[in-house]
């Protein structure tokens, strides 16, 4: 492990260790990958339910964000959401975005208006 400073370090190892291992096939809708600064202020429940009804990858990440965002999450938030289809013969393919975050851009927490 590589250490950038004194509070972060990187990793070549991912470790899931919520929930059973999961097939990806034409049952599986989408992904979502994301840090703790989204974990640590919405549910697994939660975030589905957000991201369900979305069809654009980007769209459902940037949700995800800035719902984050207006919770307050005090740490880093990174979202990719992953968007799994199937072609008529079962085939399955995916396609996704990552969000770049420019602290710019990000709406106000006191905004009542999530679009913002």
């Amino acid at each position: 492990m590589g250490y950038l400073n004194s509070v972060l370090s990187s990793s070549s190892q991912v470790h899931a260790d919520d929930g059973p291992e999961e097939k990806v096939d034409s049952s599986l809708e989408f992904l979502i990958l994301a840090s703790d600064g989204l974990w640590d202020v919405v549910s697994n429940e939660e975030a589905v339910g957000m991201v369900k009804l979305i069809e654009d990858p980007e769209e459902g990440a940037k949700r995800l964000m800035t719902e984050a965002y207006q919770r307050g999450s005090a740490d880093n938030i990174t979202c990719v959401v992953v968007r799994f289809f199937s072609d008529q013969t079962g085939a399955v393919g995916t396609s996704s975005n990552s969000i770049p975050i420019d602290h710019g851009i990000i709406p106000d927490r006191s905004s009542s208006d999530p679009s913002t």
